[in-house]
């Protein structure tokens, strides 16, 4: 059985200096059968993608104010692929990401699959942590990329931030899926209420990320926090994401701004 056409939808805004790197790393990836589609209501269209040549590549511009919702459903109504993957702008996805989620979602007959366990790092702060979102309490770090925090979670923040909630970041899904159920018209949270909503009555796993297959960046401007529980050595990121350095270097030179 050949590889099916992945659809990887990317909403994006004011943006530029990241999408050429997350070209890159989309052209890096070991499953060869994707498209790329980017829908960004930015004031002036991206002049990198603009040049592109890339059959494979699907760029939309508009201007029109839209919600991270709406651009969602614009761009997989757009999607020629049986299979969805959201890449954000702002993270890193390593040459086995794809072929390492799309995989697991062929192999174990499932309809939707998602990382539960990642690495991520503070552009701001320069904090590498790992999140195991299975694990509901206990210590943590809150991590939103300018300073780690240590706290202490109690079974009720442990299930609002749980693996069910919310980090579309890592979201792999059939197509079908979609076209029963859209993504809400909102900015916050609009991952977490297509996931509840969608896997109701499907067939839903988690990856657990052990290997560095995708890096989570927050740099003071995520619609999220993160709680990792552990902190671990700043110099592993290179050795962990070998590939990850142009990226990286746009990503942390921004600061936040």
């Amino acid at each position: 059985m050949g590889e099916p056409l992945v659809s990887i939808v990317t909403p994006t805004k004011n943006r530029e200096k990241f999408l050429s790197h997350a070209y890159a790393g989309i052209c890096a990836q070991t499953l060869r059968e994707w498209e790329w589609l980017v829908d960004d209501d930015s004031a002036s269209p991206s002049e990198f993608m603009k040049g592109l040549s890339d059959g494979r590549v699907k760029y939309h511009h508009d201007t029109t104010p839209r919600t991270l919702g709406a651009k969602r459903n614009d761009l997989i109504a757009r999607a020629r692929g049986e299979i969805i993957a959201q890449f954000d702008d702002d993270d890193y996805y390593a040459p086995k990401y794809l072929s390492t989620m799309v995989g697991a979602l062929r192999e174990r007959g499932a309809d939707f699959v998602k990382l539960s366990g990642w690495f991520l790092l503070g552009a701001i702060d320069g904090s590498f942590g790992y999140w195991n979102t299975e694990v509901r309490t206990g210590l943590r770090f809150r991590c939103d990329g300018r300073e780690a925090k240590p706290v202490m979670l109690s079974e009720e923040d442990g299930t609002a931030f749980s693996s069910e909630n919310g980090f579309g970041f890592s979201y792999v899904f059939k197509r079908e899926l979609w076209e029963k159920t859209k993504f809400r018209d909102v900015n916050f949270a609009e991952d977490g209420h297509f996931q509840r909503e969608a896997i109701e009555g499907r067939s839903m796993m988690y990856v657990v990320d052990q290997g560095g297959i995708c890096l989570h960046i927050l740099h003071g401007k995520n619609t999220a926090c993160c709680f990792p529980q552990y902190l671990l050595p700043p110099f592993m990121v290179r050795v962990l994401f070998p590939g990850a350095g142009n990226y990286l270097n746009a990503m942390m030179g921004d600061r936040g701004k």
